[in-house]
C-alpha cells in the first residue's frame, strides 16, 4: 500500500528519510527542524529539489565529465566501459571524432590491438563499439578456456 501524506512537509519528511550516505547526513538537520516545528528551508517538494541540487550538483559538470572521460580506461569488460563512457559523454557536447578518439584511447590494449586488425576498418563510432564488443567477448571466452 502506498503511503498517504497529509501535507507537503510529510512528503518532504518521507523523501528525506529515504536518503542514504552523504545525503542522509545532509538530511538529518532538516528532519530535526521539521520534526521540532522549527523554521526550515525545506517545506515543499520544490524547495527540497532546489536545496538538494544546490548541495549535491556539480557546479561544473561538463568539466568534471571531460576530466573523467579522459581518465576512463577499460579495466573490465567492454560493455561496462561503453556504459561508463556513454554516461559521461551524455554530459558533453563534443564532436563525433573527439568521442571516438577518446573511446579508443581508453580501450584495453588487447582490444585496441585486435580492433586495428579489423578489415575493412570500422567507419563509424557504432561500428567500432560493435567490433570492440565482439573482440572483447571472444578474448574473454578464450581466457576462460
Amino acid at each position: 500500500m502506498a503511503p498517504t501524506f497529509t501535507d507537503k512537509e510529510s512528503i518532504v519528511l518521507h523523501i528525506l528519510g529515504m536518503t542514504k550516505g552523504r545525503a542522509a547526513d545532509w538530511a538529518r538537520p532538516h528532519i530535526s527542524h521539521i520534526m521540532a516545528r522549527k523554521t526550515n528551508q525545506i517545506s515543499s517538494f520544490v524547495e527540497f529539489g532546489q536545496e538538494f541540487t544546490k548541495h549535491f550538483q556539480d557546479p561544473d559538470a561538463k568539466r568534471t565529465a571531460a576530466r573523467k572521460i579522459n581518465e576512463l580506461a577499460q579495466t573490465t569488460d567492454v560493455e561496462s566501459y561503453i556504459t561508463d563512457f556513454e554516461n559521461l559523454s551524455a554530459e558533453l557536447d563534443w564532436n563525433k571524432e573527439a568521442y571516438q578518439a577518446t573511446f579508443e584511447k581508453g580501450l584495453h590494449w588487447k582490444v585496441k590491438e585486435l580492433l586495428s586488425q579489423v578489415y575493412p576498418a570500422p567507419s563509424t563510432f557504432e561500428e567500432i563499439k560493435t567490433h570492440a564488443r565482439r573482440i572483447d567477448a571472444t578474448w574473454r571466452e578464450n581466457e576462460a578456456s
